[in-house]
């Protein structure tokens, strides 16, 4: 039978497998899909992709209930309300009505516009050497767990954060890392980032899921890893 610390590496080895095997798996996005049966996101003038059955767009019921909270986190979140040009969620279906699939599970699409940066240049290709995305790494890691730092309530741990590489989605460059996480003692999550950097607006896209739900959210047919597939930029950021 297997000690606490041997159940313990096998677990998080696990996880960094599932997250290398995701991360393997991404190439350039030049061809979009479409899927029957999945939802069309459009956001005028700047995107479209779609979502599975499985997901459902944020009421703004639920959203509502989430600031009833009150505490730091709504002060964090209505601040960057206020900072942002854009903010679109999606969770998994059930949770804007309260089911028990919806409170039992955790899934999420996000994607989140803010002025532009110019932080690494405002065209279509990001010139970055692999020593910059090696020191890069860090900085980006640091600023996760700073979000994360601002409400006392949370007890966050980050257990593992991916390198940083480019990828290009829909004839834009982004920077692609991932890095998996635990709230609270609850199931860890895989998130999925895809920074992009325009003229105008830099947007963060991001897909995030429970690892011990991968039967529910890398389903074929409801495979959350394929709303990249469905990514169309209308033009520049």
């Amino acid at each position: 039978m297997l000690r606490g610390a041997q159940c313990k590496i096998i677990v998080v080895f696990t996880l960094i497998l599932s997250l290398f095997t995701f991360n393997i798996g991404f190439a350039e996005y030049t061809t979009v899909a479409t899927y029957a049966g999945w939802t069309t996101v459009d956001i005028p003038g700047v995107m479209r992709f779609q979502i599975p059955p499985t997901m459902e767009i944020q009421s703004e019921g639920y959203k509502k209930k989430t600031e009833q909270i009150g505490g730091n986190t709504y002060e964090f979140m209505k601040a960057l309300k206020a900072y942002t040009t854009l903010q679109f969620v999606a969770n998994q279906k059930g949770l804007n009505a309260g089911t028990k699939f919806g409170f039992g599970h955790y899934s999420r699409v996000l994607a989140d516009m803010i002025p532009a940066s110019g932080a690494f240049g405002s065209g279509h290709r990001l010139n970055l050497t692999k020593k910059e995305l090696t020191e890069l790494r860090p900085i980006m890691a640091a600023n996760i767990k700073q979000g994360y730092s601002l409400d006392p309530r949370w007890h966050f741990t980050m257990n593992y954060f991916s390198p940083i590489v480019v990828q290009n989605i829909s004839g834009k460059d982004c920077l692609t890392f991932a890095y998996i996480r635990t709230l609270d003692n609850k199931p860890p999550v895989v998130v999925h980032c895809f920074n992009f950097y325009g003229k105008k607006h830099d947007l963060n896209f991001q897909i995030s899921y429970r690892i011990t739900e991968r039967n529910i959210w890398e389903y074929p047919g409801n495979d959350l890893r394929d709303v990249l597939n469905t990514v169309y930029f209308y033009g520049d950021l």
